[in-house]
This record gives structure tokens, C-alpha cells and sequence, in this order.
């Protein structure tokens, strides 16, 4: 029975990395915030990827320099190049996860645990995206793995050297490392104060201000550059750390149930969310201090939120999730553990089926249909099959990056195309540039990211539908192809 146990873990690893790789082998394209990192990223050297980087894009530094170094090997052959590296992270993430499972729960809690990480639509989404999250997700792994390996006294003291080199390297790779880190130096304080041992608080003070020194040195302009920016600033959600209304209420509880939703799929969401809290209240009771080193990060994030000084969207929560699903599972082994007899079977498979079934059926969804966020590649590839030799293309000016990456990968020349204005506050602006195109003979129209409305006396209206209303009455259709996130016309005049 030992020996069929040790194959277990196995069943979930190896679909979780096929989930993955099927996901990266789909070869979809790149979104637009893909598109605006790998342009940063062909575009500068590597000492230039230490300054803040073009139009609001913000990863950390060992991640821009693992792609550029990949760039730099296999050139802009294809999206796999770029998409490569959060891959393996994604993929190394299930064994990190399995291990740091079975050391806090028993072998059957603990393959529930990795199941949720291994089949959970949301890790598998950034394990095949050209964002920094799934090596968030790795950083923070690696970091728990270390302070349920040693005690947190024994790392932060005896260890002091080691955890100081690791925590400096971590923050090289990971913004949300600092939080764990911040963790790890309050808490250890708190104990030493406790305790009386002021000769042991210098030493750790030292130790999180050279953590300090090394983050600022690594982040604190583009920081600044990006929360001096209203635009930027007013674009994301915050959370609410003291709420003044119901609504504040509800937008803080909306925004942690949208993480729990994004990690657990539909169904399993509110089942999730109840266990969380359960489970970390129970967690607290018989684990304070190692509760509190997966959960602060969690905490100290929304403190950050709620400065304004870090978005409440779950992507860039991803890091809190394996602590998350630990808290879960903390709840779900109480529960069983309530119950006596055959009974516990029944509970547990319950329990488990309700947790796995949201996330696993888009997870299985995605493996026969692949995710597509903004097709931008096949609509150029339909423009490059059907133009003429006097064709000319319009590309919407929020294509503006994509088209920028494409257009060197299929060597089509600013000649060739425009890219359009942005006018979103004067839509008058979109006619007369389309009237100057109607000298043309054929004119081709891409579409790309359209995320404008209007309220006009019959509805919304979206910029994309304003545009060709007016084509409409210009010129002629004569060719279409439309997909998610992206479209393409031609019309003659």
C-alpha cells in the first residue's frame, strides 16, 4: 500500500504539467499587456531594463533579464520563446507545492492541496503568460519551504547569512517578496520581545533594512514613477482598509471573493471562501506563528492596497494562493475529522469534488479548447493571405504594441500600415481620419483591445461599432473575419 502511495502524487503532477504544456503549445496571442512587456523587453539592453519601463509595465528585474537573455538565444522566432520561462516556473511550482503540502498536512490532505494548485484554471493561465506571476507564485514556494524547513528563529539567527543572501536574491525576482520577507523580520521580532532578548533585535533589524536597501535599489523609481502617475493610479481597484460605506464593504468582500472565484473556478468559490476563513481561524489556534507567515504576506498586501500603492486584482494576488489553499485545506481536515466511522470517506470526497469540480471543468474546457484572450496574430495573418498589391492597413491605435511585435515578426514596413489616433474623447476625430483614407481604392481595418463605450438615446456603442457605422455609409464591405478580442474588415470606396 506504501509503495502504490508514493505513485499518487504522480496522477495529479504529471496532468498538471500536461494542462500546462497544452496551454503553452496552443501558441495563442499575445494580449495587449504581453505585447507592452515583450516590446520593453526586445527594446532594451539589459542595463536599460533596470529603469522604469515604457507605457506602465512593471516586473521584476531577474524576470526582464531571463527573457531578454531567452531573446537574446532564440531571437523573435515565436510567443514559446517569451512564454517559456513562466512556463517553467508553473511546472516547477507543482513540485515545490507537493513538498510544502506534506510537510504541514497528512498525505491525504496534502494531494487535495496539490490537486487545487496542480488543476486550478488560474495557475495554469499564468504558467503560459509572458507576466511575472507564476514566478511570484515560485519565489514565494520557495521561500515557505525554507521556514517550514528550519524554525523561524533558528533561519533568521543561526542562519542569518543564508536567509540574507536568499532574501536579497528572492527580491531580484519578486515584488511580492518583500511582503514575505517583512513576514518573516516582524515576527521574529515580536518573539524576541517577547522574550526579553534585546541583544538578538539589532541583528534582525540590520537584516531587514539591508532587504530594504536592496528592494529600493531594485524598485523605488519605478514606484514612484508609476504611483505619481493619477492616470495610473485611477485605472486600478484599491482596497478599502478603513470601508466608510456599505459599498466599500462590499467592493473589499467582491474583490477577495473574485481571487477565491479565480482560483477555484464557479461553484467551488463560495465553498472556498468559507473554508478559508474557517481554516485560517483554526490555523491561527494551533499554529500561530507559521499561520502568520503565510497569511501576513496576504495581509501586508492588502495594507498595501489600501495605500493605493498596489492593485486588488487577482493577478497581481497570485502569490497568496498556495497559502490560501492551505488555509483551505486546514478547514476541510477539521471537518473531517469531526465525523466517525465510513462517514469520513463520504465527507472527505465530498468535500474534495466541491473544491476540484469548479476550476478542473475549465481546466479540462481549456485542454480541448484553448484559452484565447486577444487574437491578434490570426487577423494580421488574414490580412497578409488576402491583400492586394495596393491594399492598405488601418490598425486601431490600442493595436498600437501587438502590432509593433507582429510587424517585425512578418516584416511588414511602417509604410505599409497607420496606426490610428486616440480619441476617446472626441470620436468626431476617428471620422475625419477614416474620411482621409477613402481616396484609397482598399482600405483594411484591424481592430484590437476595444474597450470603449458611449451611451448614445439607442444603447452603448462601442468605438469599434461607431467606426464602421460610418464605413457603412463610405465605402463597402467586402471581407470580414472577427475573434475574440479582435477583428478585421476591408472596405472598398
Amino acid at each position: 500500500m506504501k509503495k502504490i502511495s508514493r505513485f499518487i502524487p504522480w496522477f495529479i503532477i504529471i496532468p498538471g504539467i500536461l494542462l500546462r504544456v497544452r496551454e503553452y503549445l496552443s501558441n495563442r496571442s499575445l494580449w495587449v499587456d504581453e505585447a507592452l512587456l515583450v516590446n520593453n523587453i526586445i527594446d532594451r539592453n539589459f542595463l536599460e531594463l533596470l529603469k522604469p519601463l515604457s507605457i506602465d509595465q512593471h516586473a521584476p528585474v531577474g524576470f526582464l533579464f531571463v527573457e531578454r537573455f531567452i531573446f537574446l538565444l532564440f531571437g523573435n522566432s515565436s510567443e514559446y520563446v517569451f512564454r517559456i520561462f513562466p512556463l517553467v516556473c508553473g511546472i516547477v511550482s507543482l513540485f515545490l507545492f507537493k513538498k510544502l503540502a506534506e510537510r504541514i498536512f497528512p498525505k491525504v490532505y496534502a494531494y487535495l492541496a496539490l490537486a487545487i494548485f496542480a488543476f486550478s484554471d488560474l495557475q495554469i493561465r499564468y504558467s503560459t503568460e509572458l507576466k511575472q506571476y507564476s514566478s511570484e507564485v515560485l519565489v514565494q514556494l520557495s521561500l515557505y519551504l525554507l521556514v517550514t524547513k528550519f524554525s523561524l528563529e533558528k533561519l533568521m539567527v543561526k542562519k542569518w547569512w543564508f536567509i540574507l543572501a536568499i532574501g536579497s536574491l528572492t527580491l531580484v525576482f519578486s515584488h511580492t517578496a518583500i511582503l514575505t520577507l517583512t513576514a518573516f523580520s516582524i515576527l521574529t521580532l515580536i518573539q524576541f520581545v517577547r522574550v526579553k532578548n534585546w541583544k538578538k533585535i539589532l541583528p534582525q533589524v540590520l537584516i531587514f533594512t539591508v532587504w530594504i536597501i536592496v528592494f529600493a535599489f531594485l524598485y523605488l523609481k519605478d514606484a514612484v514613477s508609476a504611483y505619481t502617475d493619477k492616470a495610473f493610479v485611477n485605472a486600478w481597484p484599491y482596497f478599502n482598509l478603513i470601508p466608510v460605506s456599505f459599498d466599500q464593504v462590499l467592493a473589499n468582500i467582491g474583490g477577495f471573493y473574485s481571487i477565491i472565484f479565480d482560483l477555484l473556478g464557479n461553484f467551488s468559490a463560495l465553498i472556498g471562501i468559507i473554508l478559508f476563513f474557517i481554516g485560517s481561524a483554526l490555523w491561527f489556534k494551533k499554529e500561530r506563528v507559521l499561520c502568520l507567515l503565510f497569511l501576513l504576506p496576504l495581509i501586508l498586501g492588502l495594507i498595501a492596497s489600501g495605500l493605493q500603492k498596489y492593485p486588488y486584482v487577482t493577478r497581481v494576488f497570485l502569490y497568496t494562493t498556495p497559502a490560501i489553499i492551505l488555509s483551505i485545506i486546514f478547514a476541510a481536515e477539521w471537518l473531517v475529522g469531526k465525523i466517525k466511522g465510513r462517514r469520513k470517506i463520504i465527507v472527505y470526497s465530498v468535500l474534495a469534488i466541491s473544491l476540484l469540480i469548479g476550476s478542473s471543468n475549465l481546466a479540462s474546457t481549456h485542454l480541448f479548447n484553448p484559452r484565447q484572450i486577444e487574437e491578434f496574430k490570426p487577423a494580421l495573418e488574414y490580412y497578409l493571405a488576402n491583400r492586394e498589391p495596393e491594399d492598405f492597413l488601418y490598425v486601431y491605435y490600442a493595436a498600437e504594441s501587438p502590432m509593433k511585435y507582429y510587424a517585425q515578426r512578418y516584416n511588414l514596413n511602417p509604410g505599409e500600415y497607420i496606426i490610428g489616433k486616440m480619441s476617446r474623447n472626441n470620436w468626431i476625430k476617428y471620422i475625419s481620419e477614416i474620411n482621409s483614407l477613402s481616396s484609397k481604392k482598399r482600405v483594411w481595418f484591424l481592430f484590437y483591445h476595444v474597450i470603449i463605450n458611449r451611451m448614445t438615446p439607442n444603447g452603448p456603442i462601442g468605438e469599434e461599432e461607431y467606426i464602421l457605422n460610418h464605413l457603412n455609409k463610405l465605402g463597402r464591405l467586402e471581407s470580414k473575419l472577427q475573434l475574440t478580442g479582435a477583428s478585421i474588415y476591408l472596405y472598398s470606396f
